[in-house]
C-alpha cells in the first residue's frame, strides 16, 4: 500500500489534471509490470500507433474542452437574460397593479362626485397628477 503512494508522489506535479495523473499512473504501472524501462518492447505496433496519434488526441481533447467552456459561457448569458426578463415581468406586474388600483380609485371618486354633485372629488383625482408633472 505504501509503495503505491510513493509512486504517486513521484508522478505528482503542480496543476496536474486528474486525467494526466491517471495516465501517468497507468504508464508507471505498466513499466513496473514488465520489469523496468529496459524490458519494454518498442517494436510493438500498438505502442507505436498510440505514440503517433497522441498529439492528435491531445488537440482533439483541447478542442472539446474549449467547446465545453464556450457552451458554459452561453448558458450563463442565457441565465442572466432570463433573470432580467423575470425581473422586468415582476416590475410590469407591480406597475399594472398600481395602475389598476389608481383607476379603481379614480372611478370611485368620479362616482362620488356624480352622486353628491361636488367637484371636490374630481379635484382629488386631478391634483396628484398635476403636482407630479415636470
Amino acid at each position: 500500500m505504501e509503495h503505491g503512494f510513493s509512486v504517486n508522489k513521484q508522478v505528482e506535479i503542480d496543476n496536474l489534471s486528474e486525467d494526466a495523473l491517471v495516465a501517468k499512473r497507468l504508464i508507471c504501472d505498466d513499466v513496473t509490470a514488465v520489469g523496468g524501462l529496459q524490458n519494454i518492447d518498442t517494436s510493438n505496433k500498438q505502442l507505436l500507433l498510440a505514440a503517433s496519434s497522441a498529439r492528435r488526441k491531445y488537440v482533439a481533447y483541447l478542442e472539446d474542452e474549449r467547446r465545453k467552456k464556450d457552451s458554459g459561457g452561453r448558458g450563463e448569458e442565457r441565465k442572466a437574460l432570463n433573470d432580467e426578463i423575470h425581473e422586468l415581468r415582476n416590475k410590469k406586474r407591480c406597475l399594472q397593479n398600481d395602475v389598476d388600483a389608481m383607476t379603481a380609485s379614480a372611478d370611485e371618486y368620479a362616482e362620488k362626485a356624480e352622486k353628491t354633485h361636488q367637484l371636490t372629488w374630481i379635484i382629488i383625482i386631478i391634483t396628484p397628477t398635476i403636482s407630479n408633472a415636470p
